[in-house]
C-alpha cells in the first residue's frame, strides 16, 4: 500500500497516482487499495483509465 492520493480509474476497478514530469505523467496504476500493478507514463488520465481498462480486460485486475 502506498501513502500517495489514489484516482479511481478503470471504471473504479483501479486506481492511479501520479506525478507531472516534462508535460506528461508518471506514476503507477494500482488496486483501489493501493497496492502497485504497473508503471506507466502516459499524456493523461484518460490513457492511464484506457490502461487500467485493458489490464482488466487480461485478468490482471
Amino acid at each position: 500500500m502506498n501513502s500517495h492520493t489514489l484516482i479511481p480509474i478503470g471504471d473504479g476497478r483501479a486506481a492511479a497516482y501520479m506525478t507531472a514530469v516534462d508535460g506528461r505523467f508518471r506514476g503507477w496504476i494500482c488496486r483501489p487499495d493501493g497496492t502497485r500493478l504497473e508503471a506507466i507514463l502516459v499524456k493523461d488520465i484518460d490513457e492511464a483509465d484506457e490502461r487500467a481498462k485493458a489490464l482488466h480486460a487480461k485478468g490482471k485486475i
